[in-house]
């Protein structure tokens, strides 16, 4: 590699030498005079005078001839685009660049006799003779280099796509890990989110539970009738104020049974049963009626008894009683009459003595006793 550098590196330095040589050739010699001198025909290097306008190859020396398999005579019959294997308008084009610019350096594609295509650099430098312009021109084949160089920028390509593989599958496996851990922290955030939420539900539904607990055992206790509540055996779980005083003044009432306190008939549901109560203080009577409580398999889990005291609405119906024999038995004329002053029954008696049915006078004002209508 240090070997082709220093080549070309020497190689440079005669084009240099030959080129300015060139620059000082008179405008008054031709280009015969200028190319027929031994230096540009023996020399190693391959080398062209190329008329820039046209293409035509104007000189070749022995080397020239040597590297692409044409004659001399051949070669100075071509031009440059019949060996470049750019068109005509790029190989234009860069003759242009190197005229224009001063540009003398071109890496080209050059086809030899043979069919071969061979990688040149081209060094160029414009010159004048009798106000005509040509590119003086020393190529060099670079294939081995560019081989070599190809080789090498095989080898960094396939360098470069391992560590390129590698950063990759290195970047993927970070990304599956950040993934994994993004994921990890959702499922643990959803997880305390839905946690919190069941526990908020369920502090809720506990306060709803006690308020409803706390409703239910007011309206419970709010109730004036006795009301007992009973597993299957008539064995007391619970029961309302008006119970415990009535029944044990205060005393709990749970795990006794209900019968103990009553001559009511065991086990009759959806009747209403009119039976003495042994109250703590005082035996009472009571209109008991027991309803069944039923769970989903239709099994008896336990009873409700509503029991109401009507021992005030027997002793009325008593002094009703009375009442209305003494109505119905006295020989004293009696009616009764509403606020309004009408009347609303009267007894036998007052028939007797007025001669007024009853149906006569209902509706009517005591003032029809004044009337004279009456039988004396």
């Amino acid at each position: 590699m240090g070997g082709l550098i220093v080549k070309t590196f020497i190689k440079a330095v005669i084009v240099c030498c030959v080129i300015t040589f060139v620059d000082q050739v008179s405008a008054k010699q031709s280009l015969d005079s200028a190319i027929n001198i031994p230096l540009f025909n023996e020399h190693s290097a391959v080398m062209l005078v190329v008329e820039p306008q046209t293409g035509e190859i104007k000189f070749a020396n022995k080397a020239a001839a040597a590297f692409y398999g044409y004659s001399i005579a051949q070669l100075q019959t071509m031009r440059i685009q019949q060996i470049n294997i750019f068109t005509e308008q790029q190989v234009a084009q860069e003759r242009q660049a190197a005229l224009s610019k001063g540009q003398n350096y071109f890496v080209f594609q050059h086809r030899l006799a043979s069919g071969e295509t061979r990688t040149v650099s081209v060094y160029s430098a414009p010159f004048t003779i009798e106000n005509k312009d040509f590119l003086f021109s020393v190529i060099h084949d670079i294939s081995s280099q560019r081989n070599l160089e190809k080789a090498l920028w095989h080898y960094q390509e396939n360098l470069e796509e391992l560590v390129a593989s590698q950063t990759n599958e290195i970047e993927q496996k970070r990304t599956d890990q950040l993934l994994l851990a993004l994921i990890s922290i959702s499922v643990l955030v959803i997880l305390l989110a839905t946690l919190t939420l069941l526990a908020l539900r369920l502090r809720r539904a506990k306060k709803s539970a006690q308020k409803d607990s706390a409703t239910l055992k007011a309206i419970f206790n709010s109730i004036d009738d006795l009301l007992v509540y009973t597993d299957a055996e008539h064995i007391v779980i619970t029961a309302n104020t008006t119970a415990v005083q009535k029944l044990t003044a205060g005393e709990p009432l749970e795990d006794k049974n209900i019968y103990s306190f009553t001559e009511c008939p065991k086990g009759v549901a959806g009747v209403d049963s009119e039976c003495q109560f042994h109250g703590a203080k005082e035996v009472f009577w009571g209109e008991a009626r027991v309803t069944a409580v039923i769970d989903e398999k239709n099994s008896k889990i336990g009873e409700i008894h509503l029991i109401r005291d009507i021992s005030l609405k027997l002793k009325a119906r008593q002094q009703q009683r009375l009442a209305s024999t003494v109505f119905s038995a006295t020989n004293e004329g009696i009616l009764v009459s509403n606020r309004d002053n009408e009347i609303q029954t009267v007894n036998a008696a007052f028939t007797q003595i007025t001669g007024y049915q009853e149906q006569d006078v209902l509706g009517q004002t005591p003032a029809i006793l004044n009337s004279g209508r009456h039988k004396p």
